[in-house]
């Protein structure tokens, strides 16, 4: 059992650090790396006048999709054999598309002209074989800009900042940030196990009573972002995993094996699945505003 213990117990900690990270990211480590590679992974400042708050919508994700729409419509044309209009919407693309390439100075050499002028003329020839080729050599230059790029889009301007979120402890009534309020959470969670490891059971108990007001509270600051039920990570089906671990600490002769698979479970099911989906644009958010 203590080994298992201090197993898990290694893990959690590593999954502290890197929450603190979060706040306390290592300055020196950052003023280590260079200017240019710095000024690499930021986005064009003037992409913000096309972005909530500047703008009422994403409105550059908004014309790409626009683009987009005579861009496929083109293929469909193609397929069912009407040349005729799948020019018209090659002819609606390519405006679109000149459109898109003057909005960013900083992206403009990024919208290459010749794939789009060799599109063209590939629907000249009517032969299904070239303007498929073409087609992909247009796809291309999206995908060339996409890949370096639209994660980092959609990560600066379509999620919310964790600053934003304080949260209220449910034990004291203080009013935390959000990131305070996961080291309190995982404090006691953590509670739980190192005091089962030493014996003290009433103690490991408390520590679980704590654990589960956090986690009521955690379900509840999703409203910060969200606005709709939460059907992962703090749903019902971790929820019945938490209360079978605390059946499991009040039962007379502690199973250490079911503890441990029960923690687990949890860790892995609500923990780490969910860092795996909000870490990365808080982390990228973090740094580049340190950049900006």
């Amino acid at each position: 059992m203590k080994k298992q213990i201090w197993i898990y117990l290694t893990t959690l900690v590593i999954i502290f650090i890197t929450i603190g990270a979060v706040k306390h990211y290592d300055d020196k480590a950052a003023q280590s790396e260079e200017s240019g590679q710095r000024s690499a992974t930021l986005l064009p400042s003037s992409l913000d006048a096309f972005y909530p708050p500047q703008a009422n919508r994403p409105l550059f994700t908004m014309k790409m999709l626009e683009m987009d729409f005579p861009f496929t419509g083109i293929v469909v044309d193609v397929l069912e054999g009407d040349i005729e209009k799948a020019q018209e919407n090659f002819e609606r693309f390519k405006s679109l598309y000149m459109e898109l390439s003057k909005l960013i100075p900083e992206w403009e050499y990024k919208f290459r002209i010749e794939p789009v002028h060799d599109l063209g003329e590939a629907l000249q020839t009517g032969n299904i074989g070239t303007i498929m080729g073409a087609m992909e050599n247009v796809g291309t230059v999206c995908h060339d800009c996409h890949v370096p790029n639209m994660v980092k889009v959609q990560q600066k301007y379509h999620w919310p900042d964790f600053d934003m979120i304080t949260v209220q402890d449910p034990l004291t009534d203080e009013i935390l940030d959000f990131t305070m309020f996961m080291r309190y959470l995982d404090v006691n969670f953590t509670g739980i196990f190192l005091n089962l490891e030493r014996g003290n059971i009433e103690n490991a108990q408390r520590y679980f009573r704590g654990f589960t007001a956090y986690f009521e509270t955690l379900k509840e600051s999703c409203q910060g972002c969200h606005d709709t039920e939460r059907m992962y990570y703090v749903d019902e089906s971790i929820q019945s995993k938490i209360q079978k671990l605390g059946q499991t600490l009040d039962e007379p002769t502690i199973n250490p094996q079911a503890v441990m698979g029960l923690a687990m479970d949890i860790g892995m099911q609500s923990c780490h699945k969910c860092h795996l989906v909000h870490l990365p644009a808080t982390y990228a958010k973090k740094e580049w505003k340190k950049s900006e």
